[in-house]
Protein backbone atom coordinates (compact mmCIF):
# COMPACT_ATOMS: atom_id res chain seq x y z
CA UNK A 1 0.00 0.00 0.00
CA UNK A 2 2.89 2.23 0.27
CA UNK A 3 3.49 2.54 -3.02
CA UNK A 4 -0.06 3.60 -4.25
CA UNK A 5 -0.32 5.81 -1.05
CA UNK A 6 2.79 7.72 -2.30
CA UNK A 7 1.18 8.19 -5.84
CA UNK A 8 -1.70 9.57 -4.33
CA UNK A 9 0.35 11.88 -1.93
CA UNK A 10 2.08 13.43 -4.65
CA UNK A 11 -0.93 13.77 -7.08
CA UNK A 12 -2.57 15.61 -4.74
CA UNK A 13 0.61 17.68 -4.27
CA UNK A 14 1.32 18.37 -7.73
CA UNK A 15 -2.18 18.40 -9.16
CA UNK A 16 -1.24 17.87 -12.76
CA UNK A 17 -3.83 16.98 -15.36
CA UNK A 18 -2.50 13.78 -16.82
CA UNK A 19 -5.53 13.52 -18.60
CA UNK A 20 -5.82 16.90 -20.62
CA UNK A 21 -1.89 17.10 -21.08
CA UNK A 22 -0.35 13.76 -22.56
CA UNK A 23 3.18 13.43 -22.97
CA UNK A 24 4.84 11.01 -25.30
CA UNK A 25 7.95 8.49 -24.80
CA UNK A 26 10.28 11.65 -26.17
CA UNK A 27 9.37 14.27 -24.30
CA UNK A 28 9.38 11.98 -21.03
CA UNK A 29 13.23 10.68 -22.46
CA UNK A 30 13.54 14.43 -22.54
CA UNK A 31 11.97 16.04 -19.23
CA UNK A 32 14.14 13.08 -17.41
CA UNK A 33 17.37 14.04 -19.28
CA UNK A 34 16.89 17.70 -17.88
CA UNK A 35 15.86 16.06 -14.62
CA UNK A 36 18.98 13.95 -14.31
CA UNK A 37 21.00 16.89 -15.51
CA UNK A 38 19.64 19.24 -12.64
CA UNK A 39 20.24 16.52 -9.89
CA UNK A 40 23.95 16.16 -11.79
CA UNK A 41 24.48 20.09 -11.29
CA UNK A 42 23.60 19.80 -7.31
CA UNK A 43 20.10 21.81 -8.36
CA UNK A 44 18.03 19.04 -6.21
CA UNK A 45 14.74 21.00 -5.88
CA UNK A 46 14.35 21.67 -9.50
CA UNK A 47 15.26 17.94 -10.45
CA UNK A 48 13.02 16.84 -7.51
CA UNK A 49 9.94 18.86 -8.83
CA UNK A 50 10.96 16.98 -12.30
CA UNK A 51 11.21 13.86 -11.09
CA UNK A 52 7.64 14.25 -8.92
CA UNK A 53 6.08 14.75 -12.74
CA UNK A 54 7.78 12.18 -13.82
CA UNK A 55 6.36 9.68 -11.30
CA UNK A 56 2.76 11.28 -11.78
CA UNK A 57 3.18 10.37 -15.31
CA UNK A 58 4.74 7.14 -15.45
CA UNK A 59 4.38 5.61 -11.53
CA UNK A 60 6.05 2.01 -12.41
CA UNK A 61 9.36 3.55 -13.97
CA UNK A 62 12.35 2.72 -11.18
CA UNK A 63 14.77 5.04 -12.47
CA UNK A 64 11.83 7.85 -12.02
CA UNK A 65 11.61 6.81 -8.46
CA UNK A 66 15.61 6.62 -7.76
CA UNK A 67 15.60 10.17 -9.22
CA UNK A 68 13.36 11.73 -6.75
CA UNK A 69 14.53 9.58 -3.70
CA UNK A 70 18.27 10.84 -4.69
CA UNK A 71 17.09 14.64 -4.81
CA UNK A 72 15.04 14.47 -1.46
CA UNK A 73 17.90 12.58 0.21
CA UNK A 74 19.91 15.19 -0.62
CA UNK A 75 17.93 17.85 0.39
CA UNK A 76 17.97 16.03 3.59
CA UNK A 77 14.30 14.99 3.36
CA UNK A 78 14.79 11.98 4.94
CA UNK A 79 11.68 10.63 5.62
CA UNK A 80 10.08 11.70 2.21
CA UNK A 81 12.90 10.17 0.72
CA UNK A 82 12.19 7.05 2.20
CA UNK A 83 8.61 7.15 0.82
CA UNK A 84 10.21 6.90 -2.25
CA UNK A 85 13.40 4.49 -1.74
CA UNK A 86 10.42 2.51 -0.43
CA UNK A 87 8.71 2.79 -3.59
CA UNK A 88 11.45 1.99 -5.54
CA UNK A 89 12.47 -1.36 -3.39
CA UNK A 90 8.91 -2.42 -4.25
CA UNK A 91 9.51 -1.85 -7.93
CA UNK A 92 13.03 -3.35 -8.24
CA UNK A 93 12.04 -6.84 -6.26
CA UNK A 94 15.42 -7.86 -5.03
CA UNK A 95 17.91 -5.10 -5.66
CA UNK A 96 19.88 -4.36 -2.57
CA UNK A 97 20.17 -0.23 -3.29
CA UNK A 98 16.91 1.33 -2.43
CA UNK A 99 17.80 -0.69 1.52
CA UNK A 100 20.89 0.63 1.32
CA UNK A 101 20.00 4.61 0.53
CA UNK A 102 17.13 3.99 3.21
CA UNK A 103 19.43 2.78 5.77
CA UNK A 104 21.22 6.06 5.09
CA UNK A 105 18.25 7.79 5.80
CA UNK A 106 17.37 6.15 8.81
CA UNK A 107 20.97 6.83 10.14
CA UNK A 108 20.32 10.21 9.49
CA UNK A 109 17.32 10.66 11.13
CA UNK A 110 19.22 8.68 14.03
CA UNK A 111 16.93 5.93 14.11
CA UNK A 112 19.45 3.09 14.41
CA UNK A 113 17.24 0.36 14.89
CA UNK A 114 15.56 0.92 12.24
CA UNK A 115 19.03 1.35 9.27
CA UNK A 116 20.59 -1.62 10.82
CA UNK A 117 17.50 -3.62 9.72
CA UNK A 118 17.39 -1.72 6.35
CA UNK A 119 21.44 -2.62 6.28
CA UNK A 120 21.19 -6.32 6.39
CA UNK A 121 18.00 -6.18 3.81
CA UNK A 122 20.87 -4.79 1.63
CA UNK A 123 23.39 -7.04 2.31
CA UNK A 124 20.98 -10.20 1.61
CA UNK A 125 20.67 -8.83 -1.89
CA UNK A 126 24.41 -7.44 -2.26
CA UNK A 127 27.31 -9.46 -3.35
CA UNK A 128 30.62 -9.42 -1.92
CA UNK A 129 32.38 -8.03 -4.43
CA UNK A 130 30.05 -5.19 -4.72
CA UNK A 131 31.52 -2.04 -3.42
CA UNK A 132 28.03 -1.16 -1.31
CA UNK A 133 28.69 -4.78 0.19
CA UNK A 134 31.53 -3.09 2.62
CA UNK A 135 30.46 0.02 3.43
CA UNK A 136 27.18 -1.82 4.68
CA UNK A 137 29.36 -4.26 6.95
CA UNK A 138 31.47 -1.54 7.88
CA UNK A 139 27.69 0.79 8.52
CA UNK A 140 26.83 -2.46 10.89
CA UNK A 141 29.45 -2.58 12.70
CA UNK A 142 29.67 0.89 13.32
CA UNK A 143 25.57 0.66 14.82
CA UNK A 144 26.45 -2.62 16.64
CA UNK A 145 29.70 -0.89 17.85
CA UNK A 146 27.34 2.11 19.14
CA UNK A 147 25.01 0.26 21.37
Amino acid sequence: MIFEEQILQLRKAFPIPLESSPMDQKKIETLYSIAYDMYERGDYSKASDLFTQLVLRQPYVPRFWKGLASCRQMQKEYKRALHAWASLALLEGTSPHPHYHAAECYLSLGEKVEARKAFQCALTHLKQEDPFYNRAQTFLERIDGSH
